[in-house]
């Protein structure tokens, strides 16, 4: 219990050090530059983090639960899954480029994606040494290597901005620290646990790719959803207005650091109660709800009604007009509380083919709205996209919860046998 604490503060700690810096980040950024530039960046990040989580491919979760079950085949497994990220950062890099020559209207920006996504094989295999020290219940590390990652980058990029403040500089200085963050990550990981190359066969990367391709589906069909409104808006309306959307979505990420600690939390509690209790499982969700719901009201009524104040302190009067986004988001703020809660509940009851079929139909259904909300009403009409999107997500979550709800008061083990 004690080590699950520490674990967690640490865990806390970095996510609280990663959205402090890349909030920095975003408010430099656009300080600096403007809504028109900082539109093409959170369009270029956007791909770039979707084409990351595609090239880790699961790898690192998969890693976790399988060397925490057997320890002498970690240092096998790392090498594997390293040189497995390394052909599939190839692969994702080649498919944006393809896919991306010759549909943005500018060259510049499609030369600079290309050379963003330089980061995307650098960030994923500094992932690996962050999540090799969770299999061995040593989170301190990945806390201390997460959250340096992200002071890098944006020290990086306030160095160089003195030398030329624009985009080319910000790719930089991103790829500069995905550099030093690499070599720093595999030093210490090496030094603490003696790491050491070995050869893999192709056979090993090729079953690996069938263990691991439904994880990599929910992780890859989640930052598609996340991300899906910033490239629509750069590639269907403007850079400028792809700018001022994600200036509020970034409050919005913000925010949503209290509801996603809260999960990681109760996620193990839920687990053993669905096994061992299971009218103390449903019991729970009436106490989380009475307890998120208050502060979720809160929040989104304080960004609903400050919308204007928290964007104009943040990134200044240039960005006004995020100010109406974010207004439409607070709704989206208020239904985090409670989606990302829910979609934990059906994992805890190993229900994960019901979470892949719901991102996946919100995915489509997100694409959907923001076809036909964002020509004519730009970033407003992508923010009033992820609200209808948002609230379909919770009540389709909440229905078959509500509907397994019936059978709390029997327990696990009597139902078990009764199938038996």
């Amino acid at each position: 219990m004690l080590q699950t604490i520490k674990n967690s503060i640490h865990l806390l700690s970095s996510r609280l050090v990663n959205v402090i810096a890349q909030l920095g980040i975003v408010v430099l950024i656009s300080r600096r530059l403007g809504p028109d530039a900082f539109g093409e960046f959170a369009f270029m990040n956007a791909v770039v983090m979707t084409g990351t989580v595609a090239a880790i491919f699961g790898l690192d979760t998969f890693m976790v639960r399988a060397v925490s079950r057997d320890d002498e085949g970690g240092n096998r497994l790392l090498w594997t899954i390293l040189r497995f990220k390394t052909a599939s950062s190839v692969v994702v890099i080649g498919a944006i480029f393809i896919l991306f020559r010759y549909v943005l209207d500018t060259r510049s920006i499609s030369n600079l994606l290309t050379l963003f996504t330089v980061a995307i094989c650098l960030n994923a295999l500094a992932q690996s040494f962050w999540f090799y020290g969770d299999a061995f219940n040593r989170f301190r590390i990945h806390a201390f290597l997460w959250a340096g990652s992200n002071l890098l980058r944006l020290g990086f990029i306030w160095l160089l901005f003195f030398h030329d403040a624009n985009l080319r500089m910000v790719i930089y200085a991103i790829i500069s620290a995905e550099t030093v963050g690499l070599v720093v990550s595999f030093t210490t990981v090496k030094a603490l646990f003696k790491i050491r190359p070995v050869k893999v066969p192709i056979q090993d990367l090729l079953a690996l790719l069938k263990e691991c391709y439904p994880m990599a589906l929910i992780f890859i069909l989640s930052v598609l959803y996340f991300r899906m409104d910033l490239i629509m808006l750069k590639l269907m309306y403007a850079a400028r207005g792809t700018g001022y959307f994600a200036a509020a979505l970034r409050v919005v990420e913000f925010v949503a650091i209290i509801p996603g600690t809260i999960y990681m939390a109760v996620f193990p509690v839920l687990s053993k109660n669905y096994v061992h209790n299971r009218q103390a499982f449903f019991a729970g969700i009436r106490k989380t709800i009475l307890l998120l719901g208050p502060f979720a009201v809160f929040v989104s009524l304080l960004i609903l009604l400050l919308s204007s104040q928290i964007t104009g302190i943040l990134y200044g009067n240039a960005f006004s007009e995020s100010a109406a986004c974010l207004r439409i988001m607070s709704g989206v703020t208020f239904l985090l509380f409670f989606s990302g809660y829910f979609a934990y509940f059906h994992m805890a009851m190993g229900n994960e083919k019901h979470v892949v079929a719901i991102l996946f139909a919100a995915t489509l259904f997100k694409i959907l709205c923001n076809y036909i909300l964002i020509p004519k009403y730009g970033p407003t009409g992508a923010a009033s996209a992820a609200v209808l999107t948002e609230s379909i997500i919770v009540v389709l979550y909440i229905i078959p919860v509500l509907l397994r709800a019936k059978d709390k008061s029997r327990p696990a083990v009597a139902a078990t046998n009764e199938r038996s």
